[in-house]
């Protein structure tokens, strides 16, 4: 209700938590009509690959890393490795025959209208995104890292975005809005927004409480 953002129908929702969720939802009258649901890997991707590449330990995530004020420099070079990482991660719409997706179970019988489109994502080799990730950061300070690790969190936001788009899943008057530890720590706020501003007028970041 503070914002400056006037969140109501038609809209997307997008939690980064350890596993992605969300969904859009249209402005039909009386009732609005869910369109897509969101599913699959979000910041347990930063998980594996700082724990993969040793700079935290297994039973900690992402947040567990001393958080310090970074800037967003040398981002040509940080922008060419996100792509390179990404290659390793789909984000894709759910094919309907299968039972789990990016580590979360799907059951379609939970969806009373078969035409609700579910968009997923997931790693597909992890060996190799680590090898990757680990490759990228060789030279990389903390902070550059942390940086690194925005973008990629960033990038997956404008992925799901994109996918969305292809799908006619978006309308013009749509606002987005953003939640988890994925997607608002650090400098992934600015980086998400300068991914989806071009698609997005109105975009806000939720501490907590965008499902409700």
């Amino acid at each position: 209700k503070n914002s400056l953002v006037d969140f109501r129908n038609p809209v997307m929702s997008i939690d980064m938590g350890t596993t992605l969720a969300g969904c859009i939802v249209d402005s039909s009258t009386p009732y609005a009509n869910t369109l897509c649901y969101f599913i699959g890997v979000a910041g347990a991707i930063s998980d594996i690959l700082l724990r993969g590449c040793e700079i935290i330990n297994e039973s900690d995530s992402a947040i567990d890393v001393d958080e310090s004020v970074y800037s967003i420099e040398n981002y040509d070079e940080i922008g060419q490795n996100t792509q390179k990482i990404h290659e390793y991660i789909t984000v894709d719409e759910v094919p309907p025959d299968v039972s789990e997706y990016g580590g979360v179970k799907v059951d379609r019988s939970e969806y009373n209208d078969s035409s609700i489109k579910v968009i997923g994502s997931k790693i597909d080799d992890e060996k190799k995104l680590i090898e990757t990730f680990n490759r990228c950061i060789k030279n990389y300070n903390n902070d550059e890292i942390m940086l690194q690790i925005d973008d990629i969190n960033a990038y997956l936001i404008k992925r799901i975005v994109c996918k969305c788009k292809k799908l006619n899943l978006i309308c013009q008057d749509m606002s987005v809005g953003i939640t988890g530890r994925a997607a608002i720590t650090g400098c992934k706020r600015q980086l998400t927004t300068d991914y989806i501003s071009d698609i997005f007028d109105d975009i806000i970041f939720m501490q907590d409480g965008l499902a409700l």
